[in-house]
């Protein structure tokens, strides 16, 4: 019976450990005005018109403060990264310059 227990934890943690890799952000890009973000499996494509905000928030955990990046689509579920490689500020920054140039908010210098 004890052996059935850790067997059944370890598969959980497996699962676990296995799941969170697969859903994990892997490549974000813009293609024009396509937003392509890139799993394990599979990938997501949106129209610029299509993201409400791109923002960092602030979380808290065990004494560690983490800045994930929030992308907000119009009637799908929220994408959130926790670490981009080149910085999170960095990312939210691009994001927003590229979804300004195409929506028209800012003039041509980007």
């Amino acid at each position: 019976m004890q052996n059935a227990v850790i067997f059944f934890m370890f598969m959980l943690l497996a699962g676990w450990l296995f799941f969170s890799g697969v859903i994990k952000v892997r490549r974000i890009f813009m293609d024009g005005d396509i937003l392509v973000i890139k799993q394990l499996i599979g990938e997501h494509q949106f129209h610029v018109s299509e993201v409400l905000s791109v923002s960092m928030e602030q979380k808290f955990g065990k004494n560690v403060v983490t800045y994930p990046v929030r992308i907000r689509i119009k009637n799908k579920k929220d994408i959130v990264i926790e670490k981009a490689k080149e910085g999170n500020s960095i990312l939210v920054n691009a994001l927003e310059m590229c979804m300004n140039k195409y929506n028209g908010k800012q003039n041509d210098k980007v």
